[in-house]
């Protein structure tokens, strides 16, 4: 009876820990899987977030995870906004990836940003993350990858083609999938065709602003948001040294011509210098 209850109480070890490590390795999994990258900001149903084959259906201020897909169904239009201060805005029956997004300013790693545009429309605001010596914010598409440097812009695309433009600062490069690389500045169109046909202009479109106008990016609700969401994920003193940093970027945005000279490039470098040696 001893031996009986004894390999009993072994083998409820054993269960026991053979349960335990399987919740450990999933515990493990889905934090790695789930990598908190930012959130809602505004919405209009329908929108559903997708991750490893689960569907959900977000609301304002729900959280999005890297490695997400962002679907709006028909009339459904979404905007995110992620930790460094960028916002992202979707038409209705577009897919977007977030498929790489790291940003920590308590971390010395590069922070570096890259959505995938399947199909559809959306309007970009690039936040702190952005570079104007790197293409540390990219948006790729199935005709290529754009490599965002400071940019307010606007990309569509179809089975056919790829639209995009710059509204505010820039450079926005356009690199296509054989490695031609083209440079657009403030006010620039460029329209790319399957087949590596294109069509460059120095004005936008009117009508393609009008499709855009419904996602133009409200700022003051930017600097909210960033003001709630940076204090709760990164503590008091780090949400007010980003709010500063990404004032500073709106109003330096706010002031860029759509001079793109030497001098203009290297005064941008050097702020830029200034403001990430302060203590």
């Amino acid at each position: 009876m001893h031996i009986l209850c004894s390999r009993l109480s072994f083998s409820a070890r054993l269960i026991a820990l053979a349960l335990c490590l399987l919740f450990m390795s999933l515990w493990v999994d889905s934090t790695q899987a789930e990598t908190l990258v930012g959130y809602t900001q505004e919405f209009v149903p329908n929108v559903v977030a997708s991750l490893e084959g689960v569907n959900r259906d977000l609301v304002k201020r729900d959280p999005v995870f890297q490695e997400d897909t962002i679907h709006t169904e028909a009339q459904g239009t979404v905007t995110l906004e992620f930790w460094d201060g960028s916002v992202l805005s979707m038409s209705s029956e577009s897919q977007v990836v977030l498929s790489d997004i790291v940003y920590d300013p308590q971390s010395a790693t590069p922070s570096r940003l890259t959505i995938s545009l399947l199909v559809g429309t959306l309007r970009f605001v690039s936040g702190e993350t952005a570079d104007p010596d790197d293409d540390r914010i990219k948006i790729q598409t199935p005709f290529g990858f754009l490599g965002i440097r400071g940019t307010d812009l606007a990309v569509s695309v179809n089975d056919e083609r790829v639209e995009m433009a710059v509204f505010e600062g820039g450079p926005m490069y356009f690199t296509d999938l054989v490695g031609k690389r083209r440079r657009l500045l403030a006010g620039r169109f460029l329209r790319f065709r399957r087949g590596g046909k294109q069509e460059m202009e120095d004005a936008i479109p009117g009508s393609f602003r009008k499709r855009f106008e419904k996602l133009a990016i409200d700022r003051n609700a930017t600097l909210q948001f960033a003001s709630e969401a940076l204090g709760q994920r990164f503590g008091p003193g780090t949400r007010r040294r980003a709010l500063v940093a990404l004032r500073e970027w709106y109003k330096r945005r706010a002031n860029l011509s759509n001079e793109d000279s030497p001098n203009t490039l290297r005064d941008r470098r050097q702020r830029r210098r200034e403001r990430f040696t302060r203590p």
